[in-house]
């Protein structure tokens, strides 16, 4: 099998040993392993999405054929286990920290979103385990949920965490807002735009799965998992679940399966299989199904992104404003803080001269699945806002959308280029690089078919976007 040579890095001269085994049915995938002795996990989740919880009641499923033990968010907690933490904070608009709502490995007082996980049930099979699982009755108390970010920041929307006067986790802004006003005052024609960033479920190929053991002579956890951030996991499983040194934790991926950034999330399961184990004395396997991952998954996206743009008389930019409202669901997850802060104000300035920026962002809680990093983790964000208002700007100036680009690119000579919103770029050739998008465009005859499918009553076109992603820290 030939195999192709890596594309960036200072290896790349390295040739791909991974393909084979992943193409020909080789790869290890963690529901691919077995520990000798395992049992199966199940979970209990929530079908409401906001209540409070009176009982879990699970004498019924306890005494079901196989089952080995059945665990609740109440036994985690008594025995002093933690929630999992964020990693990343921010403060906010005056210097007020972002209200921290960290994840319980299982529900114990309150629910917060559809599939939160409320009990941990261990068999012999996993199809006791699953009968048991139907078997445990929760008794709760329902509450008005706000799954969307403008009903959970509505007059008389319901606290998802009662500590917390309000739903807005955090109140953020960045950018020198009289140097912006500045610009807007002197503008020609100011474009508005206001895009929903829909919610959406990442889907892996191989679902979230894990494996927790004990060893109780080396009173040491070890947890198999197709995880994006091994070290990550371990450290948060260790400091704010368990509570004890980093050594006694030791975390093992294989092959991942899949993934882009919403594996890269400390989960409870991860928690409650290695707790399990250890109370059970055997090795416990769990693995998602489809419809779980939906719903427990962390999610990506979810918000409300409005901008403006003031441009000159003959389409220079002046200024940019942004406001983006984020619902990062019922808990602050590792990374949380930042996708619709950092991470999206670090692009807007994207390929172009744009010389004062602003942005207001409202990070909020809602009666959703936590979000978590995927697929850009905010940065796609600020590139479809910035490039949306571009074409608006040119169709209501009447100017050609490729002109209007084409005026405000930053020029290579004006390399290296500070970014009035942080950023600086060491080099770019951004117009040399859409003239080549087009010149290729038109070699594949799609302006010719765009003219004819509109002759034809169809609404068919080409897209055209200038995509800028600032990865670093």
């Amino acid at each position: 099998m030939q195999t192709t040579p890596i594309r960036f890095g200072s290896d790349q001269g390295a040739l791909r040993s991974e393909d084979e085994p992943l193409i020909t049915g080789h790869g290890h995938f963690t529901d691919d392993l077995r520990a000798p002795g395992q049992v199966y996990a199940v979970f209990v989740r929530s079908q409401v999405g906001h209540a409070d919880i009176r009982n879990v009641d699970i004498a019924e499923a306890r005494d079901m054929p196989g089952v080995l033990g059945i665990f609740t968010g109440k036994d985690l907690v008594s025995e002093g286990l933690g929630p999992i933490p964020p990693v990343a904070s921010a403060p906010g608009r005056d210097g007020t920290p972002m209200f921290v709502a960290a994840m319980p490995v299982l529900a114990h007082d309150r629910i917060r979103y559809v599939g939160e996980p409320v009990a941990i049930v261990i068999a012999q099979t996993s199809a006791l385990a699953q009968d048991a699982a139907e078997r445990v009755r929760v008794d709760f108390e329902e509450i008005s949920s706000a799954s969307t970010v403008e009903r959970a920041i509505a007059d008389g929307a319901a606290a998802i965490h009662t500590e917390r006067n309000g739903n807005v986790a955090l109140d953020w802004t960045d950018g020198n807002v009289d140097v912006v006003e500045a610009a807007f005052a002197k503008a020609a024609h100011v474009q508005h735009v206001r895009l929903a960033d829909t919610r959406l479920a990442p889907v892996a190929m191989e679902p979230r799965a894990g494996i927790g053991l004990w060893d109780d002579a080396k009173q040491r956890y070890t947890l198999v998992a197709s995880t994006q951030g091994v070290a990550i996991v371990r450290k948060l499983l260790a400091e704010g679940v368990f509570k004890v040194p980093l050594s006694t934790i030791r975390v093992l991926t294989h092959d991942v399966g899949g993934g882009f950034g919403m594996k890269a999330q400390c989960y409870p399961e991860y928690a409650a299989i290695l707790y399990a184990a250890r109370k059970v004395g055997k090795p416990v396997k769990w693995c998602n199904n489809r419809t779980e991952s939906f719903l427990s998954d962390t999610h990506g996206r979810d918000g409300i992104l409005e901008g403006e743009l003031a441009l000159d008389a003959k389409g220079k930019f002046l200024g940019l404003r942004v406001r983006n409202l984020v619902g990062i669901g019922a808990y602050t997850t590792q990374f949380a803080a930042i996708f619709g802060t950092a991470n999206t104000k670090n692009c807007l300035s994207s390929v172009y001269r744009i010389p004062a920026i602003s942005i207001d962002v409202k990070i909020v809680l809602t009666n959703a699945a936590p979000l978590g990093p995927y697929r850009g983790a905010g940065r796609p964000e600020a590139i479809y806002l910035i490039e949306s208002l571009i074409d608006g700007a040119a169709r209501a100036m009447g100017i050609d959308r490729i002109t209007l680009r084409r005026l405000n690119f930053i020029p290579p000579e004006a390399m290296p280029y500070q970014t009035p919103n942080g950023p600086i770029y060491d080099t770019g050739e951004f117009e040399a690089i859409m003239d080549k998008a087009l010149a290729l465009a038109d070699a594949a005859g799609f302006a010719k078919r765009q003219k004819a499918s509109r002759k034809a009553g169809k609404l068919r076109g080409i897209g055209l976007c200038c995509f800028l992603e600032v990865a670093g820290g």
